[in-house]
């Protein structure tokens, strides 16, 4: 019997290694059996870290809401705009607010400047919606992404608000 300990295999090598072993010595069921609890323990990793995420956004919500997004569009508009491929940032920008006559012509204007089309509405657009009182935070960000499920961008941009937030 081989030792695993004499070897040095790399993770997909113990795995393998380990795959085999189970159905050779134990048969499919066994091997069934563990995919099964490792999908589930997966899961329960995964649905914790979202719970997670979504409390650190809902504890530090009224400091969110302070700091004024025209102070961070910088850092973060790339992040947000590609997460939003193809056409789908356009009903993004009008759920944050901006108003579907200042979308016009904002591609070409994007082409121009070199950057994604929903970069320049968060960069330009959404900080002018303070002259009009409509929210403009941070915290109105993320309460929109929030609201859209978007969890994947409150996952991306979670460094550049953890400092921000300090």
């Amino acid at each position: 019997m081989v030792k695993l300990h004499d070897r040095d295999p790399s993770r997909s090598q113990f795995w393998a290694f380990l795959f085999f072993r189970m159905v050779t010595v134990y048969g499919r069921g066994a091997y069934k059996k563990f995919a099964s609890d490792l999908e589930t323990e997966a899961l329960r990793e995964w649905q914790l870290g979202n719970a997670q995420l979504l409390h650190f956004y809902e504890a530090n919500r009224r400091q969110l809401y302070e700091i004024d997004y025209e102070k961070v569009s910088a850092s973060l508009s790339s992040i947000v705009a590609s997460c939003f491929p193809g056409t789908t940032w356009r009903s993004f920008a009008c759920s944050l607010g901006v108003p579907e006559t200042e979308l016009q012509g904002i591609e070409q204007r994007a082409v121009g400047d070199k950057l994604m089309p929903l970069q320049v509405a968060l960069q330009h657009f959404y900080p002018s919606l303070k002259a009009c009182s409509k929210p403009c935070s941070l915290g109105h960000l993320a309460d929109i992404l929030k609201e859209r499920g978007r969890l994947d961008v409150l996952y991306k941009i979670l460094p550049q608000v953890k400092g921000k937030g300090k």
